[in-house]
């Protein structure tokens, strides 16, 4: 899924590739459901932190085959993941930093089976243990599980993706708190209900302000945004975009 804004040039890479693509991590939005409202009053309920990555893996073509793999960033450049499908069930996630001058590795390549690093020839293989090169130690894995058909849990130490609170700012209007990480791009979406799919909304960072942003980017600082009602319930989520490399 295609994320598009007026803010599409703004992230700016830091690694040699160029980014092409920019990407909603729909499942990861699930995960910070967070409640529902009356006329009167909202309130919501944050799930356990958990520091849990979650990305919705159809979002990703490359990874639809076997040995397909996949280099994302949710923040910019700043961090990356090597996601690599071994089999039908089983994920490989990787930092994909090289160990010996901190180069960004390849994707994983079927024709050789390794994971190659440009800068210097250091080479892995798929669960990123070193083959050879100077690399002396392997590429950091990753715990990663994949939940249901389509749903990638990936642990990240110090990830934070969650909803804290919804008040009502208005008889017309709603606030929404939730933490950030710098440089990562938030949009919000709404749903009457579970079943239904959940709608890009647009919002305000003031009170009184035009409801006419669509991307929210963190700065490591929890953030207010103020969204207008739609109905008398519904769920909202808080979707993260993550961009994936050439």
């Amino acid at each position: 899924m295609i994320a598009t804004s007026a803010c599409s040039t703004c992230l700016r890479p830091t690694t040699r590739r160029e980014w092409i693509q920019r990407l909603a991590m729909s499942s990861t939005a699930y995960t910070a459901l967070s409640g529902w409202w009356s006329p009167t009053a909202a309130e919501a309920t944050p799930p356990p932190f958990s520091e849990q990555l979650r990305l919705d893996i159809r979002a990703f073509p490359s990874l639809d085959l076997n040995s397909g793999s996949a280099i994302i960033s949710y923040n910019g450049g700043m961090t990356n993941i090597l996601i690599i499908r071994e089999s039908e069930t089983e994920f490989v996630t990787l930092d994909p930093t090289c160990p010996h001058a901190g180069c960004l590795v390849n994707p994983y390549s079927i024709a050789t089976n390794t994971i190659f690093c440009p800068c210097h020839s250091s080479i892995f293989d798929i669960h990123g243990q070193r083959i050879g090169g100077p690399a002396r130690t392997g590429l950091l894995p990753y715990a990663t599980q994949l939940e249901g058909a389509y749903s990638l849990s990936i642990e990240i130490s110090g990830f934070v993706h969650r909803i804290d609170e919804i008040t009502q700012a208005s008889s017309s209007r709603l606030r929404l708190q939730f933490p950030t990480m710098p440089n990562c791009q938030y949009q919000i979406r709404w749903s009457s209900d579970l079943t239904s799919p959940f709608i890009e909304t647009s919002f305000s960072i003031t009170e009184e302000g035009l409801a006419d942003q669509t991307i929210h980017l963190g700065s490591g600082t929890p953030a207010t945004v103020y969204v207008d009602k739609t109905g008398n319930a519904g769920f909202f989520t808080l979707e993260l975009l993550v961009s994936q490399s050439a």
